[in-house]
């Protein structure tokens, strides 16, 4: 995309520092993430959106105490109460983040950048109880078994604007997503893909859905509209279609 001329973006509800070298090792222009609240693009900021840690001490002992699994994200990293303790309920999610490449730390004390604040849990009634606890100023996004709490009134698809204008409101803008929260992104995009097996949410904000990332779905639909041509796919397919 980019060798043809085009500007490309991730757009992930991880906070940066979550996100895997790996995949930052593509190569994009920018990083939207945490669901908008931080924008980098190459080495400036143009947003960054921070819960104050006075914000958030209050609530993190009591998190830990309650035994839920809980964890910070922000533009340098992920943090939990204790990533050493082998019987925390957070030892599983530590595990998997430090197999994907990404090193988690412990919150205390709070003297980092905050981007959100996620908690999980089965139990939906114990995580409504804490959706009505945090302090005004504070927004809190509730779906499927995780409650966010991020600073300020932010997403995906109000990111993604503020970037075009940013580069030029004449762009033509596609956008590739798979998850409900990716829903209002492609419908506000010229053009909106979403990915084999995506949320019917955001199925139904799309206009086109394409084969899965593992069978080159994004690939061919790249080609498809233009934007790279066949040549340069089976260069990059890892099927070497």
């Amino acid at each position: 995309l980019r060798k043809h001329g085009h500007t490309a973006f991730l757009n992930t509800g991880m906070a940066k520092g979550a996100i895997r070298k790996d995949v930052l090792d593509i190569g994009f222009d920018g990083i939207v993430a945490a669901n908008g609240a931080s924008i980098h693009v190459g080495d400036d900021v143009w947003r960054e959106m921070l819960i104050p840690g006075s914000s958030l001490e209050p609530y993190l002992s009591q998190l830990a105490a309650d035994g839920l699994l809980a964890w910070l994200e922000g533009p340098d990293g992920v943090y939990v109460a204790d990533p050493e303790d082998p019987e925390a309920v957070s030892a599983d999610f530590v595990a998997f983040m430090r197999h994907q490449g990404i090193d988690v730390k412990a919150w205390w004390p709070l003297a980092f950048p905050v981007n959100k604040l996620t908690l999980y849990d089965r139990d939906p009634r114990r995580l409504k109880t804490y959706a009505n606890t945090f302090e005004k100023g504070l927004i809190v996004v509730h779906r499927r078994g995780i409650l966010e709490v991020q600073a300020g009134k932010h997403d995906k698809a109000a990111a993604m604007k503020f970037v075009v204008e940013r580069l030029g409101s004449d762009l033509d803008v596609y956008a590739f997503g798979d998850s409900a929260n990716d829903a209002g992104m492609l419908a506000a995009a010229d053009v909106g893909i979403a990915v084999e097996r995506a949320d019917e949410e955001a199925k139904a904000a799309a206009d086109h859905v394409c084969a899965a990332p593992e069978f080159d779905g994004i690939a061919s639909t790249l080609i498809r509209f233009g934007l790279i041509d066949a040549e340069t796919r089976a260069r990059t397919s890892r099927h070497g279609l």
